[in-house]
């Protein structure tokens, strides 16, 4: 069969695919759209392209990646923040030489596919070809929480939209002086700096820099896509949380609270806070976004707030073997480099 690919610059999947396509619970509407890519871009200085095929029968298949720049001549191309094969994804996988000898003149050596809720299932057929440049752990390295939301905001009152412990948390939160507030405008800078204390509390790399945060507070949040908020004691700012609307599902960036404000509760207070205002955004589902295995303590926390446990898994596309592992071995060195910041 003489079926077309190609690797085009931008998402080249109208809205109305996207739509009918997505997951719920994966919530990639935003991360295809123009604002997201322009995220995206921002932040890890990656270009959206897209794989796609058609078919002489008038089918097709199309796979919205991200390309990253490693070095002249080694780039990467993945999913962000999870892959999905639109359309007809029988053509993605009879069609893998053409599209690895395509990525290859491209200047591609690794493509990775994370995949996550129904996708999951793309894994064993990936793993059925047999190809030489697939590969895949058998262990699940991943995992992402996600709760349902839609009827926190019938709630009268956010502490009565939580029961049981949570509320008990709440509560302690709001006698200790806590309260959540909205980067409306201004510097980021407040909810990087709770960012960075807590990554150095846990001994981990701060990988992102404030532009990540605010580009939420000035391009996001005036179109309601996104929201940086700030929790407070007493007037002293004691923690931070990010969260992107992406169609009905609100993905939970990044949360910040550091060790000294544990014994009043303003972790799960402020989680709680955001869950309950994306409930009133509209959103039906909120998204932890993927945990490590090796972070049990983590793990456990997301999976306190119930929903749903989904492994996150990834397909690796060696298309220059010898380039991949170069990119494997410097991102475990600039890992090792961070880790003494």
């Amino acid at each position: 069969m003489m079926d077309k690919v190609e690797l085009v610059d931008g998402i080249t999947i109208g809205s109305e695919n996207i739509s009918e396509g997505s997951a719920e619970c994966l919530g990639l509407s935003f991360w295809l759209s123009r604002e997201g890519c322009g995220m995206v871009n921002a932040i890890l200085g990656a270009a959206s392209q897209t794989i796609r095929i058609e078919s002489e029968e008038g089918d097709w298949a199309a796979l919205p990646l991200y390309k990253r720049h490693i070095l002249p001549g080694i780039n990467l191309l993945s999913g962000y923040p999870y892959a999905r094969i639109f359309g007809n994804q029988t053509l993605f996988l009879r069609n893998l030489n053409k599209i690895i000898n395509v990525c290859s003149t491209s200047g591609v050596a690794k493509l990775e596919l994370t995949l996550s809720g129904d996708e999951v299932e793309l894994v064993g057929k990936f793993v059925k070809l047999g190809h030489p440049a697939v590969s895949h752990s058998n262990q699940v390295i991943f995992t992402r929480q996600i709760v349902g939301i839609s009827s926190l905001a019938d709630a009268g009152d956010f502490r009565e939209a939580f029961h049981g412990k949570t509320r008990w948390s709440i509560n302690k939160a709001v006698k200790s002086g806590g309260v959540y507030r909205v980067i409306d405008s201004g510097s980021a800078q407040p909810a990087q700096d709770m960012y960075k204390r807590v990554m150095k509390e846990k001994g981990a790399p701060a990988y992102y820099g404030v532009e990540r945060l605010q580009y939420i507070v000035d391009e996001l949040y005036p179109r309601s896509q996104g929201v940086v908020y700030l929790v407070e004691m007493n007037g002293k700012v004691a923690g931070m949380a990010a969260v992107i609307y992406s169609g009905s599902t609100a993905h939970l960036k990044q949360v910040a609270v550091p060790r000294e404000f544990s014994k009043q509760r303003l972790g799960d207070y402020l989680v709680a806070a955001v869950q309950y205002e994306a409930s009133k955004a509209g959103m039906k589902h909120f998204d932890f976004m993927a945990t490590p295995e090796f972070e049990p303590g983590v793990k456990e926390y997301k999976a306190k707030w119930g929903g749903t446990t989904q492994p996150v898994e990834t397909i690796v596309i060696s298309v220059k073997p010898v380039l991949s592992r170069v990119i494997d071995f410097l991102r475990w060195l600039s890992r090792k480099m961070a880790s003494f910041r």
